[in-house]
C-alpha cells in the first residue's frame, strides 16, 4: 500500500513538474492552430495565425454563432487542445448561483432615431450616420455607446471532478466531442495523435487527467481538464483606439501585406493598451476584474490563506479582493519579503488570471454588437478583434525578437542601441557604373491593351465573386497564390486551390490564367457557378467588380 501511494505521489510531482517546465518556457495563451499548407520558409506554415489568428472565421449563417477553430493552448501550465469551438455568444447566469448556468447575451436596440424615419430607405442612410460616428469614435455626432456594445469573449480552463462520464464543454450548433467518455476520448485522440489522421468534423479534444492528491489512506484522487468558451459584456464603452494591431511578421511576409493591409485581415491579432495604463494596473486588468468564475455573478468570495487577506490593487480601493472574480494583480496589508505589497498570480506568467480553485482564464476577443447592418459605402469597419495572448510570447526568445524588431522596423533613432555607431556611405565618383543590375519583375500576360496587368507578387490575394444564394447567406472567398502558382498560371497552365472557409465551408477550384484574367474554370469539380452562386470570376481588392463577361 504504501508503495502504490508513494508511486502515485511520484507520478503526480511529475506533472507538477512538467506544468512548472510550461509555466516558466511562455505564458498563459494560444501556442498552435492546425497546420494544412507547406512552403519554402517555415513561417509560410500556421503558428499561433496564418490565415486567421487563432483559427477565426465566419458564421453569420448561424445565429449568435462565433466562428472559432481548433487551437493547442496553455493556461497556467496545462497544455490542452481543443475540439472545433463555434461557440455562441453566451455569458454566465445573472439569476443563478449554479454550476454552468448560462443565459444568452441581450443584442443593443435600435437606435430610436433609426426608428422615427417614415421609410426604409431613410432608415438605412440614418444608420449609416451610426456607423460614421463609431468609425470615428464622434459620439458627439451620434452618441453610438449605448448601440454598440464591447463584449469581451474568452476560455476558461478548470480541473474538474468527474472524470468518468463525459461532460461536454460548452453547447455549439456545430460540433460536440465525437465520444462516450472521458477513456474513449483519450483512445481516440491517442490514436489521431499516433497515426496523424484527424477526426473529420474536428470533433476530438486532447483534455488531459492527473492525479490532484492523494488521501491519507494513500488512494490517488484525479481530476479531469475541461473548458469552455463564453463571454461577457462590458459595462462600459471600449474604445477603439485602445485596440492595438501587434505586428507578427510570421503571419505578414508570406502574404506581402503591409501593416496597414494586415491590420484588416482576419489574420491579425491586437493587444489593450489605454492612455491610463501603468506597470501596476491597466485597462485589460479592469476589463477582465468584471468576470465572474463558475459561481456567476454576484459571487462574494475571499482569499485568506497562508494567513493573509488578499486586497484589490486598483488604486485607491481598499477593499478585500473579490476572488469570485478574475484578478491578475493583488495587495497585501504586510509587505513581502523584497519589501513589496503588490502582487502579481503566478512567478513569471503575465496572462494570468486566477479566481479561487484552480480556474484560469485568457481572453479570446473584443466583439463589438450591433443590431442593423448599414455600412455600405462608409469604409472598412472591424467588429472583431482577436486579443489571446500567445504562448511563447512571454518566453525570453520572443523579448529579444520583439526589441529587435521594434529597433529595426520602427527606425528608432538611438545611437546608445548601437554597439558600432554607423558609418557615413562612401561617395561614388561620378559617372562609375555598378557591376550588380537589378532586373524588374514583369508583369503577367495580356491579350488587350485594355485588360488589367496583375504582376507576379508574393503572394496575390483573390476574391470570388459574392454568393447570395441562401443557405449559405451572403459571401465571399479568397484564394492566396504564391509566386510559383501565379508564374506557373501565366505560362498556360491549370493550377489547383482551395478556397478560404467562409459562412462554414470552402472550395475546391481549378484556376487558369487567360484573357489577361484569372478565372474559376472548376469549382468543386463542376463547371461554375459554384453549388451556392461564385461565377468564375476573380477580383483583387483594388478592381471595382467582375467584367460582365465573367457572369
Amino acid at each position: 500500500k504504501n508503495v502504490v501511494s508513494s508511486l502515485a505521489r511520484q507520478v503526480m510531482l511529475q506533472q507538477f513538474s512538467q506544468e512548472e517546465k510550461l509555466r516558466s518556457d511562455g505564458g498563459s495563451g494560444i501556442k498552435q492552430v492546425r497546420v494544412d499548407k507547406d512552403g519554402e520558409k517555415n513561417y509560410d506554415t500556421n503558428s499561433h495565425s496564418g490565415v486567421a489568428m487563432g483559427a477565426i472565421h465566419d458564421h453569420s449563417n448561424y445565429k449568435m454563432t462565433v466562428g472559432l477553430g481548433e487551437g493547442q493552448y496553455v493556461l497556467n501550465g496545462v497544455e490542452f487542445r481543443t475540439r472545433h469551438n463555434d461557440y455562441p455568444l453566451r455569458m454566465p447566469s445573472t439569476r443563478s448561483s449554479d454550476y454552468h448556468i448560462m443565459s444568452e447575451i441581450p443584442t443593443p436596440a435600435v437606435p430610436p432615431q433609426v426608428l422615427e424615419k417614415s421609410s426604409v430607405e431613410e432608415q438605412i442612410l440614418e444608420m449609416r450616420e451610426w456607423f460614421k460616428a463609431w468609425r470615428d469614435q464622434n459620439y458627439s455626432v451620434r452618441d453610438y455607446r449605448k448601440y454598440f456594445k464591447p463584449v469581451l469573449c474568452y476560455l476558461e480552463g478548470a480541473w474538474t471532478k468527474n472524470t468518468e462520464s463525459i461532460e461536454e464543454p460548452f453547447f455549439s450548433d456545430r460540433h460536440s466531442l465525437d465520444a462516450t467518455s472521458w477513456f474513449d476520448l483519450q483512445e481516440k485522440v491517442r490514436y489521431s495523435a499516433y497515426t496523424g489522421r484527424k477526426n473529420l468534423l474536428e470533433n476530438f479534444a486532447f483534455l488531459p487527467t492527473t492525479i490532484i492528491n492523494i488521501t491519507a489512506s494513500g488512494v490517488p484522487v484525479y481530476a479531469q481538464w475541461n473548458y469552455r468558451m463564453l463571454c461577457h459584456p462590458l459595462s462600459k464603452d471600449l474604445p477603439t483606439s485602445y485596440l492595438k494591431p501587434v505586428d507578427d511578421l510570421s503571419v505578414r511576409l508570406p502574404r506581402g501585406h503591409s501593416f496597414e493591409t494586415y491590420s484588416a485581415t482576419r489574420g491579425a491579432r491586437f493587444t489593450v493598451v489605454s492612455p491610463e495604463d501603468s506597470p501596476d494596473w491597466n485597462y485589460l486588468d479592469t476589463m477582465m476584474g468584471e468576470v465572474p468564475g463558475k459561481d456567476n455573478y454576484g459571487a462574494q468570495i475571499f482569499d485568506t490563506a497562508l494567513n493573509t487577506t488578499l486586497l484589490s490593487a486598483i488604486p485607491e480601493d481598499e477593499n478585500k479582493l473579490n476572488v469570485g472574480y478574475y484578478s491578475r494583480r493583488y495587495r497585501v496589508e504586510k509587505a513581502d519579503a523584497m519589501g513589496l505589497s503588490f502582487g502579481r498570480r503566478g512567478f513569471s506568467d503575465p496572462n494570468v488570471p486566477v479566481i479561487l480553485g484552480k480556474k484560469t482564464l485568457i481572453p479570446d476577443a473584443v466583439m463589438f454588437l450591433i443590431v442593423l447592418f448599414s455600412a455600405m459605402k462608409i469604409g472598412v469597419l472591424r467588429t472583431r478583434f482577436p486579443i489571446t495572448p500567445v504562448h511563447a510570447e512571454s518566453s525570453p526568445v520572443w523579448k529579444e525578437l520583439n526589441a529587435l524588431k521594434d529597433f529595426v522596423l520602427k527606425n528608432l533613432d538611438d545611437r546608445k542601441m548601437n554597439q558600432r555607431q554607423p558609418r557615413p556611405p562612401k561617395v561614388r565618383p561620378q559617372g562609375a557604373r555598378t557591376t550588380t543590375q537589378r532586373s524588374k519583375v514583369r508583369p503577367g500576360k495580356t491579350t488587350t491593351a485594355s485588360t488589367p496587368v496583375y504582376p507576379i507578387r508574393q503572394p496575390l490575394i483573390l476574391m470570388t465573386s459574392i454568393a447570395t444564394r441562401y443557405p449559405p447567406g451572403e459571401h465571399y472567398h479568397t484564394i492566396e497564390m504564391n509566386k510559383h502558382q501565379q508564374a506557373r498560371l501565366q505560362k498556360g497552365e491549370i493550377v489547383h486551390f482551395r478556397t478560404s472557409q467562409d459562412n462554414g465551408h470552402s472550395h475546391t477550384v481549378k484556376v487558369q490564367f487567360f484573357n489577361g484574367r484569372y478565372h474559376v474554370i472548376k469549382c468543386d469539380s463542376k463547371t461554375p457557378p459554384c453549388w451556392d452562386g461564385h461565377t468564375k470570376c476573380l477580383t483583387t481588392e483594388e478592381e471595382a467588380g467582375c467584367p460582365l463577361e465573367d457572369f
